[in-house]
């Protein structure tokens, strides 16, 4: 083995070490400390900047992400773009649709185009779901979905979002299960 094949599988190995990937397995599953879903399959599971991401293949092909606590004046995802769109609990189903679009739309979900737009159920509550098709940045079709709700006066969001062809289908009985499943604590 050559030095610099040393390097990189020792380089491989630290970074692997390093990541906070576990299996969620089938059953329940709390998240954010709010509420808890049911999943049918497993999913490997990590955690960026407080999002939980579940993925079975890989977060570029199809992924569930769990965005929780989204207080006042607060953008989907941290950022320092001085003109993100920001959440509020007063927001009416409406103006809570069009600050989802915008901020997927900045987040890399290009010519987003919403197919479905409905009242939806959030363990009891009432929410929001939208069904959508879009681009990633490389222009491969991606298709996604999300349920919202706030819940005292902070914005939770389930969105799975994958790869149009094969992957978004593959897993999208799975998604639904769970977002059926939903149970506040």
């Amino acid at each position: 083995m050559s030095r610099r094949s040393a390097f990189l599988l020792v380089l491989i190995t630290a970074l692997t070490a390093c990541a906070t990937t576990r299996v969620v397995d089938i059953g329940r599953e709390e998240i954010a400390g709010v509420y808890s879903v049911d999943s049918p399959i497993p999913w490997s599971r990590f955690v960026d900047k407080g999002m939980h991401i579940w993925t079975v293949d890989g977060p570029s092909l199809a992924a569930i992400y769990f965005i929780s606590k989204i207080d006042e004046e607060e953008p989907l995802r941290p950022t320092t773009a001085e003109d993100r769109p920001e959440y509020r609990a007063d927001m009416t189903l409406l103006e809570l649709q069009e600050f989802l679009v915008d901020s997927l739309t900045r987040l890399g979900y290009f010519q987003l185009h919403i197919d479905n737009s409905d009242v939806a159920d959030f363990g009891g509550h009432q929410g929001l779901r939208l069904d959508f098709d879009f681009l990633y940045q490389d222009g491969l079709e991606g298709r996604g979905l999300l349920v919202a709700a706030i819940l005292e006066e902070r914005l939770y969001v389930i969105l799975y979002s994958g790869v149009r062809e094969h992957y978004f289908p593959r897993y999208r009985d799975a998604v639904e299960h769970i977002i059926s499943s939903i149970s506040l604590k």
